[in-house]
């Protein structure tokens, strides 16, 4: 389909995507593809970059062209290595690509020193929030205990913590009051992180132990990518993508659209 007595045809980035899913298996087609895809910006990476990262179960090497490609990604552009990191580690417990998975990351903190720093510190919260998240369950007074255990990680915090949601927020502690446990049945947490910047606003997030994110995550991606195809097309849709993170197979933070309702509540409100 895309080769021509043995010279390829070049083919726009975006449609060599198509390439790198299962019904292509042979290594140099995927790594043509791959080539393709080198003209991509970081933001266009960014874009397409869980799909990339899914497109690495249909390699048949973990050496291949493809894991070159995101690596070196990764290294040099620091918001492509966060997601980058946290797309891989929401995955690794799946047998199939644990493995694999397990290799590159190791091969990205290698290669950045800074990069380990900051995840180490991403890490220590989020496995402190796992902890809280998992207790309020069956605890008898989750409240408290959740506003009482939010106090002692404040008192811990980091000097510099960049929120797993979103790299580019920087946050200095919880603030604790602003914080509750949403009335469902896993008990979601609802956090107000502080901006370290005092003049930048703070951000709302629903973290969440007990809920697989990654389909969410895909599909809003999806409507993120729709989105900037409109607009650069002057069809203003007026979206509004939140942000979701899986950190794990069960685990993960939601940013929380303010001044805003759920259908649920629409519907409630209604009858």
């Amino acid at each position: 389909m895309y080769s021509f007595l043995d010279k390829w045809v070049p083919i726009k980035p975006i449609d060599a995507l198509e390439l790198l899913d299962a019904s292509y298996p042979d290594a140099k087609i995927r790594s043509y593809a791959v080539n393709c895809l080198e003209k991509l910006s970081s933001a266009d990476i960014e874009d397409y970059l869980l799909v990339l990262v899914q497109g690495l179960k249909h390699e048949c090497y973990h050496d291949c062209a493809l894991s070159r490609f995101l690596l070196k990604r990764a290294l040099t552009n620091k918001r492509i290595g966060h997601y980058f990191y946290w797309y891989l580690k929401s995955e690794i417990k799946k047998p199939k690509v644990s493995e694999r998975f397990g290799l590159l990351l190791e091969a990205f903190l290698r290669g950045g020193r800074e990069a380990i720093n900051m995840i180490i510190i991403q890490e220590r919260v989020h496995s402190s929030l796992v902890n809280i998240a998992m207790a309020i369950k069956n605890h008898r007074e989750p409240l408290t205990y959740l506003k009482e255990q939010l106090t002692t990680l404040n008192q811990d915090w980091p000097e510099k913590c960049q929120l797993t949601l979103e790299p580019g927020f920087i946050t200095k502690s919880i603030i604790v009051d602003s914080c509750k446990i949403m009335d469902s049945k896993k008990k979601p947490l609802w956090l107000l992180f502080e901006n370290a910047d005092p003049l930048g606003e703070n951000m709302y997030v629903i973290f969440k132990a007990g809920d697989d994110l990654r389909q969410d995550k895909l599909t809003l991606q999806v409507f993120q990518i729709m989105d900037k195809m409109w607009k650069r097309e002057n069809l203003n849709l007026m979206l509004n993508p939140y942000n979701v993170i899986a950190t794990g197979t069960d685990t993960g933070m939601i940013e929380v659209v303010t001044n805003s309702n759920t259908l649920s509540k629409i519907g409630k409100e209604e009858l």
